[in-house]
């Protein structure tokens, strides 16, 4: 690997993978004047199976780097389906070169992300570039003004870039629908500024005549043209509301509600100012506890937990349910009284590997049970497997979650920090936990001896029938670490993602901070932290 940033210099790093079958520690190197080497013998490479979505043809090796005895990714690739490993096609009878290329690089601080549209991946001299992610889409625009019946109107943009004709529809009943076929889906690069997490396709309503923009969103820049995230093999259903106008003039749509793809709206993503904001109660520390599944050691988990006042959230698998060794039905209400219940889905399957049909089954009749046992409707989840690599989840699975009422979804890649999660709100449905609790005494300390001036999230996962009784020891170590105290928020994870989205929505000027939502948010002014409560304006200086 070649390129690497200055905050690389001297780290070592793990090479796992299908080479070494994913062992996080034994293949180390230090990176020296930007730069990293791995060298493997005998290697015999197998193809990678469909689980291995946007994969080089005829990939036959995956890769990643990661801290030492850690699953904490450094160095990752945006190949939509899974950012974490690498994917080639080694020759065989062949040395090959395989070569990492940091200048392509999206992101410039650790964990460095590669552009892999870009020649940032080459073996051998050839680019392992990715096949093209196509879709067909359904466009329609609602709500019409009056003096817009019966005129042309033309779809412009990347999705229609490949016509050799126009794309012309007429406004009928205050709507217009345009469909178009075997659209090739391309990230959009950071110029694209206030984007929808991961959108890969513009368009613009145009007057067919003229060719001047008709409808336009409120963006940073370049606010004719609007941004989507379309879901591949999947023919999106995009919906843009023109009732949704700002008041500055009736052509300009406010893109935070206007648009819809299958059902799910697309926000532009951003992240929040942690200088600005601490949690519930003014305190500066919040610890998620996630364990999956559903086995009859919870019991054990819940009673720790209840023994040091945290608060867990466990996602369950519904088949796993009554099954010899796991949680029964009967207990499920008294066992996590007090914690939260999460979906983990029906069956356990690698939903990104199931059509749209099988998927919904999966969330819906898990969420439906759940609720009925509970009382109370489950607005989170777990994936199971969690790594989109292997096809745990791609974007038809996070749309059909967020149909079915699911506000958040855990993944199981690691962030390795404490810092809130970024591009919110759709980073909530492909959340990075801090650590699996085998690396929670590290992070716990991390969070006891948190002293800046800004919101600190520990979420610690796991399993708690992998636990033995070295690590049940460990988890009351972290628990004893984090317990009881004064200055740590134990909550549901729903909770962290409910208050997460209200603070988003508090609005900042120059000299003061308004609650527009129904929530409490703590805010830092000049006056300390306070707490904004709904609908409260208050002043940031003394």
């Amino acid at each position: 690997m070649i390129h690497l940033p200055v905050e690389f210099e001297g780290v070592e790093l793990a090479l796992a993978g299908t080479l070494n079958n994913w062992d996080n520690s034994a293949n180390r190197a230090t990176v020296q004047h930007g730069e990293l080497e791995f060298a493997f013998a005998t290697l015999d490479p197998e193809p990678l199976d469909a689980a291995w979505q946007d994969a080089p043809a005829g990939a036959n090796l995956g890769f990643a780097f990661v801290e030492p005895g850690s699953w904490a990714r450094r160095i990752t690739g945006n190949y939509g389906s899974n950012d974490n490993n690498f994917r080639v096609t080694l020759v065989e009878g062949v040395d090959n070169q395989v070569l990492v290329d940091a200048q392509y690089a999206l992101t410039q601080t650790p964990p460095l992300e590669l552009d892999m549209e870009q020649e940032s991946l080459l073996v051998n001299g050839v680019a392992q570039h990715l096949p093209p992610k196509r879709c067909d889409a359904r466009i329609t625009v609602i709500h019409l003004p009056p003096e817009l019946e019966g005129r042309e109107l033309q779809l412009a943009g990347n999705l229609t870039q490949d016509r050799a004709d126009p794309l012309v529809s007429r406004v009928e009943a205050g709507a217009v629908s345009f469909d178009v076929e075997n659209i090739v889906l391309k990230p959009l690069g950071p110029e694209w500024t206030m984007t929808p997490l991961d959108a890969n396709a513009t368009c613009a309503i145009l007057d067919a005549e003229s060719g001047k923009p008709l409808l336009a969103g409120n963006y940073d820049s370049e606010a004719s043209v609007f941004r989507l995230r379309l879901a591949r093999s999947m023919v999106n259903e995009v919906q843009f509301d023109a009732a949704c106008v700002t008041d500055s003039a009736a052509e300009i749509l406010d893109v935070s509600r206007c648009i819809r793809v299958n059902g799910v709206p697309q926000e532009p993503n951003r992240s929040l100012d942690p200088t600005r904001f601490a949690w519930p109660g003014g305190k500066s520390k919040a610890l998620i506890m996630s364990y999956d599944d559903g086995p009859a050691t919870d019991e054990r988990m819940a009673r720790l937990f209840n023994e040091y006042g945290i608060v867990g959230t466990f996602n369950l698998t519904l088949s796993f349910l009554d099954a010899p060794d796991f949680v029964t039905r009967q207990e499920l209400a008294s066992l996590y009284a007090g914690h939260e219940v999460a979906n983990h889905s029906v069956t356990h399957p690698w939903l990104a590997q199931g059509d749209t049909s099988s998927i919904r089954r999966e969330i819906r009749d898990c969420n439906t049970a759940l609720a009925e046992l509970l009382g109370h409707p489950i607005h989170g989840m777990a994936y199971p497997f969690g790594n989109a690599g292997g096809g745990a989840y791609d974007y038809r699975v996070i749309d059909i979650a967020r149909q079915e009422g699911i506000r958040y979804a855990r993944t199981t890649n690691d962030s390795g920090s404490l810092e809130l999660p970024a591009n919110l709100p759709d980073g909530l449905m492909q959340w990075a936990a801090t650590s699996n609790d085998w690396d929670g005494l590290r992070f716990a300390d991390q969070l006891v001896n948190w002293q800046e001036e800004r919101p600190a999230l520990l979420y610690l996962w796991g399993h708690s029938h992998f636990l033995d009784e070295a690590g049940w020891e460990r988890m009351r170590a972290i628990c004893e670490r984090l317990g009881h105290r004064e200055d740590i928020w134990y909550a549901q994870n729903i909770e962290v993602a409910d208050y997460l989205r209200a603070a988003l929505r508090v609005i900042f000027s120059d000299s003061a901070a308004r609650n527009p939502g129904d929530t409490p948010v703590w805010i830092r002014t000049g006056r300390g932290v306070v707490e904004l409560a709904p609908g409260e304006a208050l002043p940031l200086v003394r």
